[in-house]
């Protein structure tokens, strides 16, 4: 719903409203069988929408066209690997090291960790195929598929995740240590500005960016991850 808001230049909650409108449509007109096509038309969608920026983000800073082998190869250029160059920037601004930081215990990882696989297996894009398919073999083979597609994105977000706040961090500060004027922002930071979904608010009055010792807000993670296909200066296309 966030895609919603960024893409329709709306706020949040009318781009929830738009998406609950346009499922429900789809979903009492088509039957069965709108479902279905619906689904293949998402997963086409999902899957260009966010391998393709992916890569382009990961050639930009790596070189590299595998996001999943560029997020442990070595920036572009240098000698010096993405992640160590992305613990670098975090603990320069006073945030903990990206690579160490844990989010609870090792049970509770195990505990996300299995969430994750018990969701995947009951995505409709996976259960729907039992139902629109004449064979079980078939069935099979669609359900392999689109868990072959959906371990794609698994694999890639990890990579897109510290790209995108790599990119956010190196954007919003400049290469001597200081930070951006809120005058100078670049375009990306204001057409985000017109949905809402992005802010600045000048605590110390001194009109800069400044994210040092700053915790990042609640929708930071799905938000600069947005944001990380216009900041790299990818083709007008990819970013639309």
């Amino acid at each position: 719903m966030v895609a919603f808001g960024r893409f329709l230049e709306v706020d949040y909650s009318t781009g929830l409203l738009i998406g609950m409108v346009i499922v429900f449509m789809y979903s009492v007109m088509g039957g069965m069988k709108g479902i279905t096509y619906t689904q293949i038309a998402q997963y086409c969608v999902l899957i260009l929408a966010y391998t393709i920026p992916a890569i382009f983000i990961s050639l930009n800073l790596t070189g590299n066209p595998f996001p999943q082998l560029g997020l442990g190869s070595t920036m572009a250029g240098t000698d010096q690997y993405l992640l160590d160059r992305l613990d670098q920037v975090v603990t320069e601004l006073g945030f903990v090291e990206y690579t160490t930081a844990v989010r609870g215990s090792t049970l509770n990882m195990f505990a996300y960790t299995m969430s994750l696989m018990i969701g995947t297996a009951g995505l409709p894009h996976v259960i729907i195929r039992f139902f629109t398919v004449p064979k079980v073999r078939d069935a099979r083979a669609s359900a392999g598929w689109a868990l072959f597609f959906i371990a794609i994105l698994y694999t890639s977000a990890p990579a897109v995740a510290a790209m995108a706040r790599l990119n956010l961090m190196d954007t919003v500060n400049l290469p001597n240590g200081d930070n951006l004027a809120y005058d100078q922002r670049p375009d990306w930071f204001k057409n985000w500005e017109k949905t809402g979904l992005l802010g600045f608010d000048d605590k110390n009055g001194d009109q800069k960016f400044s994210t040092r010792r700053i915790p990042p807000p609640t929708s930071y993670a799905l938000t600069a991850i947005l944001l990380s296909w216009p900041i790299p200066k990818s083709p007008n296309c990819l970013t639309g």
